[in-house]
């Protein structure tokens, strides 16, 4: 059963995310410290009675509806993203490369999307999307669905084309990948006749899709119920896109989970889903490894540059300083420490003087390794 104070301190940083208000904000109204607060929603403390009942009014609610909330089973993700929506609402996978010189840098995911309405004019405010990484533009070398949102307020362009804001984005905790987690996928909106995914989808890179298709995919990324936890994550990739990797401590009482999910999965999926040393691609086995341990600098955080994809050998004796890699050309480099045990030398000793298997943008960067070989590394 999940403790009191927990149960607590997450209904009340659910309603606080609903109302959009900051910490800071919620603390002043409610004549609480950043700390107390804070206390209270990583359920660390349990709150008392009149501090909950100032927290309820500052945020709208009536007590009793509040304690309703609290004891309802939460709903399934797909049935929490989709049930407050227009019945003639339609549902797309849209095709993105992100920013990038061929769109003019327009879109940008989780935040914007362009399109020509004269070839594909269905897509209106309010319909639902999920985000496709095209095989062209793909890290992994097939496509691979990654995100959700819905489509915002919609504005003209000075070359014909439309430009949408993406309201309530939501990056995928697991990415759905092509030939694993989609190869068996039974579609609603149209049957798949070939054992390839050629001309399945449209050409231009929008694709109507049936509202079952839509929540089916959730549930199989494993999308929370939480609707808190959705919008948390939409803004940390955003942030993580924009070069911005600081998350404070304040912050990551309640974001770090959410943080290291985003940044795990995009991490993975730059490395192709494979160990950088050994090459291993079972995903159940791949850990995003930190450079600069997670506890030790709050603004490398959330750095793709400061992550490395590594199955749990590897990422395990990374982090203990019994290997490491060279700042410059990427090289495993092992510890005489490891030599007292045979049977992990017969492991590791293979790949020593091996360079990294690099992916293709945030590549390790040199002085975070330079970091680890300092002050982690057992010489």
């Amino acid at each position: 059963m999940e403790p009191l104070a927990a149960k607590f301190g997450r209904g009340l940083y659910r309603l606080r995310i609903q109302r959009g208000m900051s910490r800071k904000q919620a603390a002043a109204a409610s004549d609480l410290s950043l700390n107390a607060l804070s206390s209270i929603e990583n359920g660390t403390a349990l709150v008392k009675l009149d501090t909950l009942l100032r927290l309820v009014q500052v945020y709208g609610v009536a007590f009793d509806q509040f304690v309703a909330e609290l004891e309802a089973k939460p709903v399934r993700a797909a049935g929490a993203a989709t049930r407050a929506v227009a019945s003639d609402a339609r549902f797309f996978v849209l095709d993105t490369k992100g920013a990038v010189r061929e769109n003019h840098y327009a879109d940008q995911d989780f935040v914007a999307y362009s399109w020509d309405p004269k070839r594909f004019g269905k897509v209106r405010q309010g319909d639902w999307l999920i985000y496709r990484r095209p095989q062209k533009a793909s890290e992994t070398g097939s496509w691979y669905l990654f995100g959700a949102g819905q489509i915002g307020p919609i504005t003209a362009l000075p070359d014909g084309r439309v430009s949408a804001q993406i309201v309530h984005p939501f990056p995928f905790p697991h990415y759905l990948l092509a030939d694993q987690d989609l190869a068996d996928f039974v579609w609603a909106f149209k049957p798949r006749t070939r054992p390839d995914w050629q001309r399945f989808f449209n050409q231009y890179g929008m694709t109507e899709i049936k509202r079952a298709d839509f929540e089916q995919l959730l549930a199989l990324a494993q999308v929370p119920a939480d609707a808190a936890l959705l919008q948390e994550g939409g803004a940390l990739y955003r942030q993580i896109s924009a070069g911005q990797y600081l998350l404070t401590e304040r912050e990551e009482t309640v974001l770090g989970r959410v943080g290291q999910t985003v940044l795990a999965e995009r991490v993975k999926a730059n490395y192709a889903y494979r160990c950088a040393v050994t090459g291993i691609n079972t995903r159940a086995l791949l850990v995003a490894s930190h450079i600069i341990p997670w506890r030790v600098d709050a603004q490398k955080r959330l750095d793709p540059g400061n992550v490395i994809c590594l199955s749990p050998l590897w990422d395990r004796a990374f982090d203990q300083g019994l290997v490491t890699f060279t700042p410059e050309d990427k090289r495993v480099v092992l510890s005489p420490a490891i030599r007292r045990d045979h049977a992990l030398t017969a492991l590791l000793a293979p790949y020593e003087h091996r360079k990294l298997n690099l992916p293709g943008q945030f590549v390790p960067e040199a002085t975070a390794l330079a970091y680890h070989n300092q002050h982690i590394f057992q010489a």
